[in-house]
């Protein structure tokens, strides 16, 4: 049972149009994941200064933390007690001597 030409023809056109479909589609698909990536690799870009950005932002806090510790150091010692004495109360030590302006 041999088909006819006409139908050999209609058969081959249904192939044809079924490729085209298939190959249309895998088109679509390549774009769009070409599209995807340059919209991820735009993402990527920033968060990549962000990452910068954020790592500055970590190393002006570890060092203010540290200038912090230092200064609760300080505010511990008895030189800054004696200082804020002097200052704030006019306190003087034994062995200091007094001289008020007139």
């Amino acid at each position: 049972m041999m088909a006819s030409g006409r139908e050999r023809e209609i058969y081959r056109k249904s192939n044809i149009c079924g490729v085209a479909i298939v190959v249309i589609i895998c088109m679509v698909i390549i774009v769009a994941c070409f599209l995807g990536g340059k919209s991820v690799e735009a993402q990527n870009e920033s968060y990549i200064l962000l990452e910068s950005e954020l790592e500055s932002q970590i190393a002006d806090e570890s060092e203010r933390a540290e200038e912090i510790e230092e200064y609760s150091r300080y505010v511990d010692s008895d030189e800054f007690a004696e200082k804020v004495a002097k200052e704030k109360y006019g306190l003087v030590n034994s062995d200091e001597i007094v001289i008020k302006e007139e």
